[in-house]
């Protein structure tokens, strides 16, 4: 059996983010905070918007009201809710001055208890997933966050000395042993973490509701490609454009669902969009890049031929060749040949 990842906390920031658990990489500062099971939406959106704001640096200090805007058109209540959730979690530590903005310090990630159980409990899903038991995974995940053991974890600053307890917890439901595992109890509010965030669809339900339709998760890895949506896509697109730039992606919520919309209603193919989505990072370099702009029919028609000839450069060989083409397809090559010069 595939052994779990190594999960530890790393001497830097920088260790744990690049080396470290399953999301690690050149942009793990974000990826390791999106894709935390126990980390709310707002919260996400909330310490990614404080990281541009930072530059850089681990501290800044935008206005309330600055926040709020940018945020979409939060409440003044939200946003102070969002941001005492962060320091509960120990995400972000604010001090204040009469007559002057709020400082936000961005704590170290290494050293934040909720990242680390959030990344232990990735490295067992990536273990069972890659066994072809995704779904069995999914339903130990239900019990494992309306356990008693979730609670003591949650109340623990050193979550990492519950590895073994943990694994065992996951193991006893997905390998049969359902005898042995602990009996699940409803979920309460934590004095630490507050209340968890749902995650792969999960929430508590009352017996008689079993039979109603769950509502899908909105993180792309969550969900199976043919069952992908516009916020999947979305998603996909923002994570690209992160791992692309190393920077949050500035989202219009409406314009970009729109134009993503647009996208979709021209294929049924969702692995050919997903596709399409990639080479547009991989060859669109020097551009702007916005969901917008990667609907455009110019940005499109480039695309689908860069998938179908396989290079971006076949056009050009491929120009000599006399076949008909129509008045919009001649302009088009124009404009291709003088984008790849």
């Amino acid at each position: 059996m595939e052994e779990i990842i190594e999960i530890r906390y790393a001497d830097s920031e920088d260790d744990f983010l690049y080396r470290e658990g399953v999301n690690r990489g050149w942009v793990l500062s974000f990826a390791k905070i999106d894709k935390n099971f126990y980390i709310d939406s707002n919260e996400r959106s909330l310490l990614n918007l404080l990281k541009q704001y930072a530059q850089g640096s681990k501290k800044c200090f935008p206005g309330r009201d600055t926040l709020c805007e940018e945020l979409g058109g939060w409440s003044t209540g939200r946003l102070t809710e969002s941001i005492k959730e962060a320091e509960r979690l120990k995400l972000i530590k604010t001090v204040k001055e009469k007559g002057k903005n709020t400082i936000y310090y961005l704590l170290e990630l290494h050293k934040c208890p909720v990242i680390a159980h959030s990344e232990f409990v990735h490295s067992i899903k990536k273990k069972y997933v890659k066994q072809g038991l995704a779904d069995k995974y999914k339903e130990a995940h239900k019990k494992y966050r309306q356990s008693e053991l979730i609670k003591e974890v949650f109340s623990s600053d050193n979550p990492l000395q519950f590895r073994q307890q943990i694994s065992d917890f996951f193991s006893s439901y997905i390998e049969g042993k359902n005898e042995s595992a602990p009996t699940p109890k409803p979920k309460t509010p934590n004095p630490f973490y507050g209340n968890l965030p749902p995650t792969d669809a999960e929430s508590v339900k009352d017996p008689e509701e079993n039979n109603k339709k769950k509502p899908k998760s909105k993180n792309p890895d969550e969900v199976e490609i043919g069952e992908w949506n516009t916020h999947h896509f979305l998603a996909f697109f923002k994570l690209k454009f992160t791992e692309k730039m190393n920077a949050a992606y500035p989202t219009n919520l409406k314009e970009d669902l729109g134009a993503m919309k647009h996208v979709l209603s021209q294929t049924s193919d969702n692995e050919k969009v997903r596709k399409l989505i990639e080479l547009y990072f991989e060859n669109f370099n020097g551009t702007v890049h916005s969901v917008k702009n990667f609907s455009s029919s110019f940005v499109q028609q480039k695309l689908i031929f860069i998938l179908n000839s396989g290079s971006s450069t076949s056009y050009k060989k491929n120009s000599g060749k006399a076949q008909p083409q129509s008045d919009e397809m001649k302009d088009w090559a124009s404009r291709l040949d003088e984008w790849e010069d």
